[in-house]
């Protein structure tokens, strides 16, 4: 072992950066069986002369074909915050930091600088060939140990079929296990290993009722990989991304009925991305929702439950028809847009028959007012409430039991019947929870900066990111939107932008707002610290939710009252020690029940 190199387990929590030492060490953990776990490993050379080696690693233990590692690389949030923000960030202008978890089978030592590791492990197999998921049927791939054994936790050595029979789909098996990583260089020189220890309780999370999406931007994946929108080579792409929302606990799906008029500048438009087959003759229009249909059932298989309709106004005050476009005379073009009002004649005449035509679809199909919801604007404005209201009374009679829920904040607006779930900003939720508002939703964007709000931006510590969670389940809340899961634009969709390159929407918002994913050239995505911070801020709801089946709401609420908490989105202890003893203490609670 070369002892002129350092390395240490560390929490997931903690963004390595490479001039400053972690200090957030752990070595032990506790998850449930349904859960995916996260740790890191930090390393760094201190020697004094220059190491230039190209490092790999090995995992070993029995839960080893669960474990997935992957190099962190740093980016630059070119725009940290902004003017107004709080003092709990990282850093209040560019820097550049932790972000992107690569699928690089080794690293690159770097001289005397920390680097990390991003040590996932989940019940979805991974490939350890290639450190990749397993194929997306949950095959046992490549399962064998360094000896040329395959494992099995309970039997010992076995074929793949056993282990899938002892470990079926989306449970690790439970126990204590003890996880060991060891780094070797290029000439296979051991430099160091860590050894975590994982307790893996035989309890599930349950699903928990919470709906989270943020919303999918189809035009930004065609514009990178240059693919023809819902063509046969953009597809299979498309759903790789909708897979790895899922598995970071999406469960609802924006759908495109027509191309979202959301982020568009007046008078602009972004890429046509149209589910809903048009026709118009003699100025009757007839709806072909073949492609739609399939689209949701292919998006249920992988995993979604919810839908949410594209909005049928444009953003900010619902002043036009979004764009559409339909087959008419023979050719396709463009029928409704910027030009059109809102209730202008020919609008309302194409949107009360579309809505009939869909609504009945729907319902056929089985996606009731349970699962499919409807926006009509984006954020409208105080000014904007009569106007919005005009709107709601035309359309809310089509749509019957269908509800209607829009991203405003004005608590003026749900007592007078705009919305039938509000989607509140988490700094105007006050009003919403003292009237006791059943179903509420919340979301967070480029505004929410200031007063500790949990948000996701890259300036953030993660356990700020990750307290949403908590939050959620205590203001019981029942769904949480933003805005940007994939949106590589600039904020009015002007033109595209290299989300390697740019991540502030051309320097519109604060870095890591548009999105929380990167393309990968094989037309993946990639995840990001950010996005498994998220992933793990709805996992402790769902164990919320399973401590409050088993103790009661009462108590689970007295102990987050009790640990520094309050029923807002500003009040809690601003410390990732705090989060983590909470979480742990929590959890080995539930454990035990």
């Amino acid at each position: 072992m070369i002892n002129e190199f350092e390395i240490l387990p560390l929490s997931a929590l903690e963004k390595v950066f490479p001039a400053t030492r972690p200090v957030m060490y752990e070595d032990a953990g506790i998850c449930f069986c349904n859960e995916v776990h996260s740790f890191q490993i930090a390393y760094r050379t201190v020697g004094t002369e220059m190491i230039l080696r190209r490092c790999r690693w090995k995992v070993e233990g029995d839960l080893a074909p669960f474990v997935r590692v992957r190099p962190v690389a740093a980016v630059t949030a070119t725009t940290a915050a902004v003017k107004g923000s709080d003092d709990y960030v990282l850093s209040q202008s560019a820097f550049a930091v932790p972000e992107i978890l690569t699928e690089a089978d080794d690293f690159y030592l770097r001289y005397r600088e920390w680097g990390a590791l991003f040590i996932t492990v989940s019940a979805n197999p991974v490939d350890l060939q290639t450190n990749k998921p397993a194929d997306p049927d949950g095959q046992f791939i490549n399962k064998e140990t360094a000896d040329g054994k395959y494992i099995n936790n309970e039997n010992g050595a076995g074929s793949p079929d056993d282990y899938n029979k002892a470990n079926p789909a989306g449970v690790l098996p439970a126990g204590r296990h003890v996880i060991t990583v060891s780094l070797f260089d290029d000439a296979g020189g051991l430099l160091g290993k860590i050894c975590y220890t994982l307790t893996v309780c035989a309890a599930a999370l349950p699903q928990g009722g919470l709906m989270y999406t943020n919303w999918f931007h189809y035009d930004s994946v065609a514009a990178y990989y240059g693919l023809r929108v819902f063509s046969p080579e953009y597809m299979p792409v498309m759903w790789r991304y909708v897979e790895n929302a899922v598995s970071h606990g999406m469960n609802m799906l924006y759908v495109p009925l027509f191309t979202p008029p959301l982020n568009t500048y007046v008078g602009g438009e972004r890429l046509t991305v149209q589910l809903v087959d048009v026709e118009v003759e003699d100025g009757e229009y007839s709806f072909d929702l073949d492609r739609l249909v399939a689209f949701m059932k292919t998006a249920e298989d992988k995993g979604v439950r919810y839908f949410e309709m594209s909005h049928l106004y444009t953003q900010w005050g619902a002043a036009h028809a979004p764009k559409i476009i339909a087959r008419a005379g023979g050719e396709e073009k463009r029928i409704f847009g910027w030009e059109d009002d809102a209730l202008g004649e020919r609008y309302v005449a194409f949107i009360t028959r579309f809505l009939t035509v869909l609504t009945r679809r729907l319902r056929q199909e089985g996606y009731g007012a349970d699962r499919c919801f409807f926006h009509i604007s984006d954020e409208p404005s105080e000014r904007d409430l009569d106007h919005y209201l005009a709107i709601r009374r035309l359309v809310k009679p089509l749509l019957g039991d269908y509800r209607i829920f829009d991203a405003l904040s004005n608590y003026g607006f749900y007592e007078r019947g705009a919305v039938d779930v509000p989607v509140v900003a988490t700094d105007s939720t006050d009003d919403f929870v003292r009237g006791g508002v059943k179903d509420l939703w919340v979301y967070y964007c480029t505004g929410q900066h200031f007063g500790w709000l949990s948000n996701r931006f890259m300036c953030m510590p993660t356990e700020r990111i990750r307290i949403i969670g908590f939050q959620l389940w205590l203001n019981g809340c029942k769904g949480l939107l933003q805005w940007g899961y994939n949106y590589y634009n600039t904020a009015l969709s002007e033109r595209y932008i290299d989300p390697y390159k740019v991540n502030d929407a051309g320097g519109s918002f604060q870095s890591g707002d548009s999105f929380i994913v990167y393309p990968a050239p094989d037309g993946r995505p990639l995840d990001t610290v950010r996005h498994e911070a998220m992933r793990a801020a709805m996992q402790d709801y769902r164990l919320l939710v399973l401590l409050e089946n088993r103790l009661g709401r009462g108590r689970v609420e007295e102990m987050l009252l009790s640990a520094g908490m309050a029923k807002d989105f500003s009040t809690y202890p601003k410390s990732a020690l705090w989060y983590t003893g909470l979480k742990n203490r929590l959890a080995a609670l539930a454990a035990e029940l």
